[in-house]
């Protein structure tokens, strides 16, 4: 073999290059992989199965159009997507869903979709840069393309008739409260739009879909008895009045919330809604005429549990002909249509559909799902539900009735149309997952024992081996639903523990408990709060500083509050040593956040009127107590957000930092109250596990940061070449001087 100088350089140059571009090809691979993955304590968490191995969410079925709509997450934006859809066993195949239109649904809010037959477009609720100022647009069922009906400062609702020739919808004027509402009425035809009639100081509007009658002459819409959300009132407008009027239906004084219409009523003259005026959600019927005698309104159940919402379906009933009929040749069985309400009821652990007839209350059908049923839409018998749980992402469920022998009863058939893949369904649950019940301070006096919080807790398949290096989340509010929760399912695959806990004022277990923590924002909820850390860290056998809090809205401000508490609250002193805190735009000043929101009407209900009580709300405002603040705290907010203003962060963080308290803000552009898209969501788990490992301290020893483990292997590499490089030229000198002396010999 010949051995050249020349030949030895080029080697040694190709092996450099080709090192270099190995340690490039890998450095470009990593980037690739660190924009989808996550670092704590060594650990990779992989966010690609949570974000895009089910890149589909936000679905809608719109069964006059026949079609499926949903969002499709991609790293270029969200895109809406439609797919056609007719009842049947057939599975759908979401990727073939095909795209509407060119918005990147990250950078908006979109809240309602409903198929405008005569116009062959869709009705749009949406904002324009995820800022909640909600108003209509036309979008084309083809193209996409949007079109403004509305310029008002926020549309509460929207509802159609069951023409789909009137749409009737409620905006709010005015930037601060008081408010002015008023029922607006288009003509689907012309796109003329006329203002009705207006709320007033005693009968305020407020969120809801109007509800028409089936001819379409008269509307009913939620009023509340002095903007308070704990009175909750019916009121008709007669559509063809000369000067229409508002019509209060219910007693205005009695104290009801969860009031819900059916959009489709169960005749010309009474429509059926929901009411927990009893203590518990159930469903009435209302007469607009009565037989002589009887009540307006009847009550159709009486569940000690809560329903949580209503669709109306219809199903054939087959009877024998009688014997007349039967001679005259009519066939030995008469088929007539039964239209029914299925009335969902939400349990913490699964669901159950009745199927209610509304003129007498008899249960003709039930069925339990081990699911939260949401529903889509529904036309005929047929009705389309989301479905979720703690265990399970996604599964499109559509139920319809069918005739069960003979006489009134129905049999409730459920099929899976769509569901997670079951290699993503494997890659995102981490979680093994627990129903419990935890003790809290007082007694419930329903039954004179010690009240119990329902919650459940999220334990890793991938346990970190020591209880020195484990640690536990608690949610502060919005906890306790059997739905998938793909935040905790991502701290399970980091090692953590996560219990989501019902506190008092949640909802689904009846009136009085979301009724406890009326006017008392900050108080008795954060002893739940605490019951449950003092729970899980003797379960586990963790210390305060291993277990902190987070939530988001309302819970990114109990996270603040739970570590601001001041010593005694309602006149009790308990405490828990939290370890760190996760707020997801939360507010932190109650009087601010009142001046500023677009739910002040909330404030006055959870926390008080900040015109009369505001040393009292101040001093349940966080920004109040910072000097109390011990633990590290994220702080998270997106600057478009009009629903908790981004300034309630900020200037947290101002006050933490005057302060010299350890905290990390990071705030995210063009976002609201919710941080959407594959980019931002890679960003807040970066932003949250470098919390955790940093100013949280839960890494178990110093970790080298990844970039820095990029540098390293690129320097390795590369100076593995360039050693290669030295022993090649060597080799070439030894080659040559070996040359060299034979010549001289």
């Amino acid at each position: 073999m010949r051995v050249t100088i020349k030949g030895v350089a080029s080697a040694a140059l190709a092996a450099v290059f080709l090192a270099t571009s190995a340690a490039d090809a890998q450095s470009q691979r990593g980037g690739e992989d660190a924009a989808r993955t996550v670092r704590f304590r060594g650990r990779t968490v992989d966010l690609r199965p949570f974000f895009e191995g089910f890149p589909y969410l936000g679905f809608r079925a719109e069964l006059r159009a026949e079609r499926l709509l949903y969002f499709h997450d991609t790293p270029e934006g969200r895109r809406l997507l439609q797919l056609p859809l007719q009842a049947g066993e057939a599975q759908l195949d979401l990727t073939r869903g095909e795209r509407l239109g060119d918005v990147d649904w990250n950078r908006r809010s979109l809240r309602t979709l409903v198929y405008l037959p005569s116009r062959a477009e869709y009705l749009a609720l949406a904002d324009d840069a995820n800022e909640e100022r909600y108003n209509l647009f036309a979008m084309a069922a083809d193209t996409g393309a949007l079109r403004r009906i509305t310029s008002h400062d926020y549309v509460y609702g929207v509802g159609l008739d069951r023409q789909r020739s009137k749409i009737a919808y409620i905006p709010r004027h005015g930037q601060r409260a008081p408010y002015r509402s008023c029922l607006h009425v288009i003509d689907v035809a012309t796109m003329q739009d006329r203002e009705v009639v207006c709320d007033t100081p005693e009968l305020t509007f407020t969120w809801c879909a109007p509800s028409f009658n089936d001819a379409g002459t008269a509307v009913v819409i939620n009023a509340n008895r002095a903007n308070a959300r704990t009175h909750q009132n019916l009121v008709l407008v007669d559509l063809t009045a000369p000067a229409p009027a508002l019509r209060v239906l219910t007693d205005i004084e009695r104290r009801r919330r969860n009031v819900s219409v059916l959009d489709e009523w169960a005749s010309e003259r009474s429509f059926v809604y929901t009411s927990d005026e009893d203590g518990f959600t159930n469903v009435y019927r209302y007469d607009l005429e009565p037989a002589p005698g009887q009540p307006s309104s009847v009550q159709l159940t009486r569940f000690t549990e809560d329903v949580d919402s209503l669709v109306r379906l219809e199903h054939l009933r087959y009877e024998s002909a009688g014997a007349a009929q039967q001679d005259a040749g009519a066939p030995q069985q008469v088929a007539t249509t039964v239209f029914s309400v299925g009335a969902v009821v939400k349990r913490p652990y699964e669901s159950e559909l009745f199927i209610i007839e509304p003129a007498s209350g008899a249960i003709s059908a039930r069925r339990v799902f081990d699911e939260t049923l949401s529903p889509l839409d529904y036309r005929g018998d047929t009705a389309y539900f989301s479905a979720q749980s703690r265990r399970r992402m996604f599964a499109l469920q559509q139920v319809s009735l069918r005739q069960s022998g003979t006489g009134s009863e129905a049999a409730i058939v459920p099929t899976t149309r769509a569901t997670v893949p079951e290699q993503v369904a494997r890659a995102v649950e981490t979680c093994e997952v627990e129903r419990v019940q935890i003790p809290t301070f007082d007694n419930d006096p329903r039954t004179g024992r010690a009240r119990t919080l329902h919650a459940y807790v999220h334990r890793p398949r991938d346990r970190w081996p020591g209880r020195a290096q484990q640690f536990a989340l608690i949610q502060s509010f919005y906890g306790g639903e059997n739905r998938w929760d793909t935040q905790a399912q991502i701290l399970c695959a980091a090692g953590a523990t996560v219990v989501s806990p019902s506190v008092r004022g949640s909802a689904g277990f009846g009136a009085d408990f979301a009724a406890l923590n009326d006017r008392d924002l900050g108080g008795n909820e954060m002893f739940d709060l605490v019951h449950v850390a003092r729970w899980i860290s003797e379960r586990e056998g963790l210390r305060p500083r291993q277990v902190g809090v987070y939530g988001g809205s309302h819970g990114g401000y109990a996270a603040m509050r739970a570590l601001s508490m001041p010593e005694e609250v309602n006149g009790r002193r308990d405490a828990f040593e939290w370890g760190f805190g996760l707020s997801w735009f939360g507010f932190s000043n109650i009087v601010s956040f009142y001046e500023r929101c677009n739910i002040p009407d909330w404030v006055l209900l959870e926390a008080g009127d900040p015109r009369t009580e505001r040393a009292r709300l101040m001093d349940r405002s966080p920004i109040s107590h910072v000097d109390r603040v011990r633990a590290p705290l994220l702080l998270l907010h997106g600057e478009n957000d009009n629903r908790v203003p981004v300034t309630e962060s900020r200037q947290m963080a101002d006050a933490l930092r005057r302060a010299r308290k350890t905290f990390v803000y990071e705030e995210f552009a063009g976002q609201g109250h919710g941080l959407k898209g594959l980019a931002n969501q890679h960003r807040v788990w970066t932003s949250v596990f470098r919390f955790l490992e940093r100013e949280a301290r839960l890494a178990p020893r110093p970790q080298v940061h990844s970039a820095v483990r990029t540098s390293a292997k690129r320097a390795l590499l590369r100076g593995s070449a360039l050693l290669a490089l030295v022993a090649l030229c060597a080799a070439g000198a030894w080659v040559a001087r070996t040359r060299s002396a034979s010549s001289d010999r």
